[in-house]
């Protein structure tokens, strides 16, 4: 009689010991599971991932379009914080001389920020190179990267003024809180006046909503 109660003990210990596995198993896998909004797979369903464009909210200020990513008909887009001043920053150009908030205070000014490592931004650039001199009015270029890759962009946009920054540097934060590339602005008297993800974006329009691609 008794080995029967030892049997019992034993095996209710051993059920007691597999069911607390089994819970904390449970709980380690809800723990480590993607954040609400976000799959496995890396994409955003709620943002400006590729597979989240036809359910998304308005792209807005502090928005990231991925690179070579193609904005979709009817997407309002607003790539930049539009009516906020131009803050103080000061960064030396690849010509010798420094850019400072003193260079887009008057008139209008066509702002860039690229990266030499995105395929967007290759699109932007080679825009660039086609329509340089036919700007009238200044074009400065932040390349965000090393100083090699800004010497490179530079050397084929002769007519621009090219300095090197970085995602959360001063000049970043001059411009609005640029977060993200390709970012293309139109300052005005030292406020931003418009922007997008490319020169056809710089419309008179401070929002607009993409056309058939």
């Amino acid at each position: 009689m008794l080995w029967i109660l030892t049997v019992a003990v034993v095996v209710a210990l051993a059920l007691a010991v597999f069911n607390l596995t089994l819970t904390f198993a449970v709980v380690r896998k809800l723990r480590d599971a993607p954040a609400s909004g976000h799959d496995p797979d890396g994409h955003h369903p709620t943002g400006t991932g590729r597979e989240g464009h036809s359910r998304a909210e308005p792209l807005s200020v502090g928005s990231v379009l991925p690179a070579g990513v193609a904005l979709e008909p009817g997407t309002p887009v607003q790539a930049a914080a539009v009516g906020e001043q131009v803050g103080p920053f000061r960064v030396a150009a690849l010509d010798g001389t420094f850019l400072t908030q003193a260079d887009v205070a008057t008139g209008d000014s066509t702002i860039v920020f690229l990266s030499a490592s995105c395929s967007a931004c290759e699109q932007v650039q080679e825009d660039l190179e086609r329509r340089q001199h036919t700007f009238d009015r200044p074009l400065i270029v932040f390349v965000i990267g090393r100083e090699k890759q800004a010497a490179a962009i530079g050397a084929r946009l002769p007519a621009a003024r090219v300095a090197q920054c970085a995602l959360g540097d001063d000049v970043a934060t001059a411009f609005g809180g640029v977060d993200g590339y390709p970012r293309v602005m139109r300052v005005t008297d030292g406020v931003i006046a418009a922007g997008g993800f490319n020169l056809d974006h710089l419309s008179g329009v401070h929002r607009f909503v993409a056309g058939p691609a």
